[in-house]
This record gives structure tokens, sequence and C-alpha cells, in this order.
């Protein structure tokens, strides 16, 4: 099995297998996922002119509140997407992703580690890894108990066909791809 091992200038690392049964990608990068708490923000919602009454074109006085992405999140988005450009998409199915996600916590604060697996699984949809994150069929996700400075995330995707392995595949890669993926305070 081919293993390609990328370093980029944002000090990300993606590693790519392609060509054999256990085909996947491997995306490690600085700092973590945004949560989902926060990746959607909307608009004003009260809309009463002051003096004026309701406005009649406006439901019951009220604009709408319009809803977009939050400009942090698009921002992270298009940093990721500037790292996965080029990657060729893994050989599988259109169905049946495992996604492993580790993090490594910048700090000894407390997070819901399920807030930050949907806005890496849309990181991915983006990326063009699959079409939809509705083809992902397992997802393992992990907190590491080491602070490393500023974060580490690293993300595994592969086709769930077969599945024997959990997040601790990271640990047994081979050591020269490991040491790229796993931040050295952990090591």
């Amino acid at each position: 099995m081919k293993a390609n091992l990328t370093k980029l200038v944002s000090g990300a690392v993606v590693i790519s297998r392609f060509n054999g049964k256990n085909d996947r990608l491997v995306y490690a990068f600085p700092g973590l996922p945004p949560t989902a708490n926060k990746i959607w923000r909307s608009g004003s919602t009260s809309a009463k002119l002051p003096g004026l009454g309701p406005d009649p074109f406006l439901h019951a006085g009220r604009r709408k509140a319009r809803t977009h992405r939050a400009p942090d999140y698009v921002k992270w988005i298009n940093e990721r997407l500037t790292d996965l450009f080029g990657i060729a998409p893994l050989d599988a199915p259109k169905y049946g992703f495992a996604v492993d996600l580790v993090v490594w916590p910048p700090n000894n604060r407390r997070f819901d580690i399920d807030n930050r697996i949907k806005p890496t699984l849309d990181m991915l949809t983006h990326a063009g890894v699959w079409e939809d994150d509705s083809a992902v069929t397992v997802i393992t996700a992990a907190r590491r108990p080491v602070i490393v400075k500023g974060g580490w995330t690293a993300v595994s995707v592969r086709p769930a066909a077969g599945i024997g392995e959990t997040v601790s595949e990271f640990f047994w890669l081979d050591p020269k791809l490991r040491n790229s993926v796993i931040p050295k305070e952990e090591l």
C-alpha cells in the first residue's frame, strides 16, 4: 500500500493511502474544530420601528431572522480546504465511511467533544471526501488527556467495511507517520 505524507505550511499534516483495501485519509492540523454551538448566527429578530408601530410588511412587527454561518467558522473551513486542496478523494463507496476524531486540548477547560464532530464532518464534505456527511456510518471521537499548546486535531477517514479498529489506530501507525500526526507532547 502506498502512503503519501504531506506536511503543509500551516503546520497541518495529510497522510493518504490509496490503491489498497485500507484506503484512508489522515488529516492532522493545529487547533481545534469550532464548536457546533457557534457555527450558525442569526440577524436581528426585533424590528418595531420606534413610534411607528408594527411594519405591515413584516410578520407581527418582527423582522424575519436571517441565519448565516459565523465568520470565524467560514474562516476555519477555508483554512482547512486550503490544506486539503488537490488531495485525491478516497477510492471508497459513496456510503459507509468511518471517521475517527482525536482532539488534544490547548488547556484544561471543559468542552463537549460531540460539538467538535459536526464542524469536522462539514469540513470534509466541503473538501469533497464524500457528497454528504450522511455517508458516515461510524464515528469515534476521543479527547486526549495531554495538553498541547494551541491544541491539535487528527481525523482519519476510511471505508467502514471490516472495521475492527478504533481511535487507537493513530498510535499504531508507522512511527515515522505517527510522529507527524500525534503531537510531541503525547509521544
